[in-house]
Protein backbone atom coordinates (compact mmCIF):
# COMPACT_ATOMS: atom_id res chain seq x y z
CA UNK A 1 0.00 0.00 0.00
CA UNK A 2 1.37 3.83 -1.32
CA UNK A 3 1.74 6.27 2.11
CA UNK A 4 -0.14 9.26 0.63
CA UNK A 5 1.28 12.96 0.94
CA UNK A 6 -0.44 16.30 0.95
CA UNK A 7 1.87 18.86 0.50
CA UNK A 8 0.69 22.57 0.92
CA UNK A 9 2.16 25.82 0.71
CA UNK A 10 4.44 27.29 3.60
CA UNK A 11 1.79 29.67 4.99
CA UNK A 12 -0.43 26.96 6.02
CA UNK A 13 2.45 25.47 8.25
CA UNK A 14 -0.74 25.02 11.16
CA UNK A 15 -2.32 22.53 8.79
CA UNK A 16 0.80 20.91 7.98
CA UNK A 17 0.70 19.85 11.66
CA UNK A 18 -2.04 17.22 10.53
CA UNK A 19 -0.48 13.71 9.94
CA UNK A 20 0.17 13.13 6.31
CA UNK A 21 0.33 16.80 5.81
CA UNK A 22 4.17 18.84 4.91
CA UNK A 23 4.65 22.41 3.89
CA UNK A 24 6.17 22.60 0.33
CA UNK A 25 9.74 23.81 1.68
CA UNK A 26 9.42 21.05 4.25
CA UNK A 27 9.06 18.61 1.48
CA UNK A 28 12.13 19.64 -0.18
CA UNK A 29 14.46 19.13 2.71
CA UNK A 30 13.24 15.88 2.78
CA UNK A 31 13.73 15.64 -0.59
CA UNK A 32 17.77 16.90 -0.02
CA UNK A 33 18.56 15.03 3.03
CA UNK A 34 16.90 11.67 2.07
CA UNK A 35 18.12 8.99 -0.04
CA UNK A 36 14.77 7.26 -0.06
CA UNK A 37 13.48 5.62 -3.25
CA UNK A 38 9.82 4.48 -4.37
CA UNK A 39 11.04 1.10 -3.40
CA UNK A 40 12.41 1.86 0.13
CA UNK A 41 9.15 3.96 1.20
CA UNK A 42 6.55 3.47 -1.06
CA UNK A 43 4.59 6.88 -1.67
CA UNK A 44 1.94 9.29 -3.85
CA UNK A 45 1.76 13.21 -3.39
CA UNK A 46 -1.10 14.88 -3.61
CA UNK A 47 -0.59 19.16 -4.45
CA UNK A 48 -2.90 21.16 -1.78
CA UNK A 49 -3.37 24.72 -1.47
CA UNK A 50 -0.74 27.60 -1.35
CA UNK A 51 2.12 25.42 -3.79
CA UNK A 52 3.31 28.09 -5.93
CA UNK A 53 4.15 27.17 -9.62
CA UNK A 54 7.22 28.77 -9.93
CA UNK A 55 8.14 25.86 -7.41
CA UNK A 56 6.45 22.76 -8.89
CA UNK A 57 8.54 21.95 -11.55
CA UNK A 58 11.23 21.26 -10.08
CA UNK A 59 9.39 19.55 -7.23
CA UNK A 60 7.72 17.07 -9.14
CA UNK A 61 10.75 16.04 -11.39
CA UNK A 62 12.44 15.15 -8.00
CA UNK A 63 9.48 13.26 -6.67
CA UNK A 64 9.06 11.38 -9.73
CA UNK A 65 12.95 10.53 -9.87
CA UNK A 66 12.77 9.34 -6.96
CA UNK A 67 9.81 6.85 -8.26
CA UNK A 68 7.50 8.84 -6.25
CA UNK A 69 3.85 8.82 -7.74
CA UNK A 70 2.33 12.85 -8.38
CA UNK A 71 -1.22 13.06 -10.12
CA UNK A 72 -1.17 14.30 -13.67
CA UNK A 73 -4.55 16.26 -12.65
CA UNK A 74 -3.25 18.20 -9.54
CA UNK A 75 -0.45 19.61 -11.72
CA UNK A 76 -2.66 20.51 -15.11
CA UNK A 77 -4.98 22.11 -12.20
CA UNK A 78 -2.56 24.12 -10.79
CA UNK A 79 -1.29 25.17 -14.80
CA UNK A 80 -5.09 26.13 -15.69
CA UNK A 81 -4.68 29.31 -13.59
CA UNK A 82 -6.87 32.04 -15.15
CA UNK A 83 -5.34 35.14 -16.64
CA UNK A 84 -5.29 38.57 -16.05
CA UNK A 85 -7.65 39.43 -19.18
CA UNK A 86 -10.47 36.70 -17.14
CA UNK A 87 -9.40 37.79 -13.43
CA UNK A 88 -8.37 41.18 -14.21
CA UNK A 89 -5.74 40.67 -11.38
CA UNK A 90 -2.23 42.03 -12.62
CA UNK A 91 -0.36 39.50 -11.11
CA UNK A 92 -0.63 35.67 -10.96
CA UNK A 93 0.00 34.73 -7.57
CA UNK A 94 -3.44 37.05 -6.69
CA UNK A 95 -5.20 34.69 -9.17
CA UNK A 96 -7.15 32.59 -6.97
CA UNK A 97 -9.42 30.55 -9.63
CA UNK A 98 -9.09 28.80 -12.92
CA UNK A 99 -10.16 29.42 -16.43
CA UNK A 100 -14.40 28.78 -16.21
CA UNK A 101 -15.07 25.50 -17.31
CA UNK A 102 -18.71 25.45 -18.46
CA UNK A 103 -21.20 22.81 -17.37
CA UNK A 104 -25.03 23.55 -18.53
CA UNK A 105 -26.93 26.96 -19.63
CA UNK A 106 -25.41 29.41 -17.04
CA UNK A 107 -23.88 26.91 -15.00
CA UNK A 108 -19.25 27.25 -14.49
CA UNK A 109 -17.15 25.78 -12.47
CA UNK A 110 -13.65 26.56 -11.55
CA UNK A 111 -10.77 25.50 -9.68
CA UNK A 112 -9.85 27.00 -6.17
CA UNK A 113 -6.14 27.75 -6.77
CA UNK A 114 -4.42 29.68 -3.46
CA UNK A 115 -0.98 30.77 -4.22
CA UNK A 116 0.96 31.38 -0.59
CA UNK A 117 2.53 34.28 -1.69
CA UNK A 118 -1.08 36.03 -2.53
CA UNK A 119 -1.60 39.44 -1.01
CA UNK A 120 -4.85 37.76 0.98
CA UNK A 121 -1.95 35.34 2.64
CA UNK A 122 0.91 38.00 2.96
CA UNK A 123 0.23 39.14 6.81
CA UNK A 124 -0.46 35.86 8.94
CA UNK A 125 -3.01 32.96 8.22
CA UNK A 126 -4.94 32.30 11.62
CA UNK A 127 -5.12 28.87 12.57
CA UNK A 128 -5.96 26.21 10.26
CA UNK A 129 -8.27 26.81 7.78
CA UNK A 130 -9.06 29.09 4.69
CA UNK A 131 -9.58 32.59 5.69
CA UNK A 132 -13.09 33.96 4.64
CA UNK A 133 -11.74 36.59 2.83
CA UNK A 134 -10.01 34.68 0.66
CA UNK A 135 -13.32 33.14 -0.56
CA UNK A 136 -14.82 36.30 -0.68
CA UNK A 137 -11.95 37.60 -3.13
CA UNK A 138 -12.45 34.03 -5.12
CA UNK A 139 -16.32 34.51 -5.13
CA UNK A 140 -15.71 38.08 -7.31
CA UNK A 141 -13.19 36.92 -9.39
CA UNK A 142 -15.40 33.88 -10.47
CA UNK A 143 -18.28 36.05 -11.48
CA UNK A 144 -15.91 38.67 -13.75
CA UNK A 145 -14.09 35.35 -14.82
CA UNK A 146 -17.55 33.62 -15.87
CA UNK A 147 -18.86 36.95 -17.04
CA UNK A 148 -15.92 38.16 -19.35
CA UNK A 149 -15.50 34.57 -20.73
CA UNK A 150 -18.75 33.51 -21.75
CA UNK A 151 -21.31 36.07 -20.69
CA UNK A 152 -20.69 39.87 -22.00
CA UNK A 153 -23.50 41.52 -24.12
CA UNK A 154 -22.61 44.59 -25.94
CA UNK A 155 -20.09 45.64 -23.83
CA UNK A 156 -16.45 44.97 -25.07
CA UNK A 157 -14.69 46.50 -22.54
CA UNK A 158 -15.90 45.90 -18.99
CA UNK A 159 -15.93 47.94 -15.81
CA UNK A 160 -17.63 45.42 -12.94
CA UNK A 161 -19.78 47.27 -10.20
CA UNK A 162 -21.15 45.22 -7.70
CA UNK A 163 -24.56 46.36 -6.29
CA UNK A 164 -24.89 43.48 -3.60
CA UNK A 165 -22.81 40.65 -2.51
CA UNK A 166 -23.53 38.09 0.93
CA UNK A 167 -21.46 35.28 1.63
CA UNK A 168 -22.31 32.21 3.93
CA UNK A 169 -20.01 30.35 5.58
CA UNK A 170 -21.68 27.25 6.34
CA UNK A 171 -18.13 24.99 7.36
CA UNK A 172 -14.68 25.79 7.41
CA UNK A 173 -12.55 25.02 4.13
CA UNK A 174 -8.90 23.69 4.32
CA UNK A 175 -6.11 24.07 1.95
CA UNK A 176 -6.90 20.92 -0.41
CA UNK A 177 -8.73 20.52 -3.47
CA UNK A 178 -11.53 22.39 -3.84
CA UNK A 179 -13.92 23.72 -6.27
CA UNK A 180 -16.27 26.65 -7.13
CA UNK A 181 -19.10 26.45 -8.91
CA UNK A 182 -21.59 29.61 -10.52
CA UNK A 183 -25.00 29.35 -11.19
CA UNK A 184 -26.39 32.40 -13.15
CA UNK A 185 -30.34 33.43 -11.75
CA UNK A 186 -30.12 36.51 -13.79
CA UNK A 187 -28.96 38.31 -16.33
CA UNK A 188 -30.35 41.91 -18.49
CA UNK A 189 -29.47 44.67 -20.70
CA UNK A 190 -30.95 47.96 -19.13
CA UNK A 191 -29.08 50.07 -21.55
CA UNK A 192 -26.86 49.15 -24.41
CA UNK A 193 -23.47 49.81 -22.75
CA UNK A 194 -24.32 47.84 -19.69
CA UNK A 195 -25.80 44.47 -19.03
CA UNK A 196 -27.05 43.71 -15.19
CA UNK A 197 -26.41 40.22 -13.52
CA UNK A 198 -27.32 37.98 -10.53
CA UNK A 199 -25.94 34.42 -9.75
CA UNK A 200 -25.32 31.88 -6.86
CA UNK A 201 -21.65 30.97 -6.12
CA UNK A 202 -20.81 27.80 -4.06
CA UNK A 203 -17.36 26.74 -2.73
CA UNK A 204 -17.31 22.77 -2.24
CA UNK A 205 -14.60 20.21 -1.09
CA UNK A 206 -14.72 16.84 -0.61
CA UNK A 207 -18.19 16.79 -2.10
CA UNK A 208 -20.21 19.07 0.41
CA UNK A 209 -20.87 22.89 -0.17
CA UNK A 210 -18.90 24.70 2.51
CA UNK A 211 -19.29 28.43 1.45
CA UNK A 212 -22.19 30.51 -0.43
CA UNK A 213 -22.36 33.27 -2.24
CA UNK A 214 -25.10 35.54 -3.96
CA UNK A 215 -24.08 38.53 -5.91
CA UNK A 216 -25.64 41.43 -7.73
CA UNK A 217 -23.81 43.28 -10.22
CA UNK A 218 -23.12 44.71 -12.98
CA UNK A 219 -21.01 45.26 -16.46
CA UNK A 220 -20.94 48.56 -18.01
CA UNK A 221 -18.90 50.11 -21.00
CA UNK A 222 -15.22 51.66 -19.49
CA UNK A 223 -15.96 54.49 -21.77
CA UNK A 224 -19.47 54.99 -20.02
CA UNK A 225 -18.31 55.03 -16.57
CA UNK A 226 -15.04 56.60 -16.86
CA UNK A 227 -16.64 60.30 -17.22
CA UNK A 228 -19.18 59.21 -14.60
CA UNK A 229 -16.81 58.30 -11.81
CA UNK A 230 -14.60 60.91 -12.38
CA UNK A 231 -17.07 63.70 -11.68
CA UNK A 232 -17.84 62.28 -8.68
CA UNK A 233 -14.50 61.80 -7.24
CA UNK A 234 -14.51 65.50 -8.19
CA UNK A 235 -17.58 66.66 -6.17
CA UNK A 236 -16.34 64.27 -3.19
CA UNK A 237 -13.19 65.91 -3.03
CA UNK A 238 -14.25 69.50 -3.56
CA UNK A 239 -16.83 68.60 -0.78
CA UNK A 240 -14.18 67.66 1.58
CA UNK A 241 -12.17 70.53 0.81
CA UNK A 242 -14.98 73.39 1.38
CA UNK A 243 -16.06 71.58 4.75
CA UNK A 244 -11.95 71.97 5.86
CA UNK A 245 -12.22 75.33 4.67
CA UNK A 246 -15.85 75.67 6.98
CA UNK A 247 -14.07 73.98 9.92
CA UNK A 248 -10.68 76.29 9.53
CA UNK A 249 -13.09 79.45 9.63
CA UNK A 250 -15.18 78.20 13.06
CA UNK A 251 -12.32 77.93 14.53
CA UNK A 252 -10.62 81.05 13.95
CA UNK A 253 -13.48 83.16 14.85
Amino acid sequence: MKHSLIVVGDRFKAFAGNKGVVTVSGLERWLEDSEETVSDSPMQVHIGQGVPLSRLDQLVNTLRNRGIYVSESAISRLRGRANKATSHKHRSQNILISHPRKLDQGIYTLDLLIDERSELLLDHVTGQHIQGMVLTEAARQAFIAVTTSDLLEGVTNPYFVINRMNMSFLRFMFPVEANIEFHLTKQGASRPDRCAYEATIRFFQLGECLAESFVSYMAIEQQSLGPREAAMASETAEFLRLLETEEADTVGA
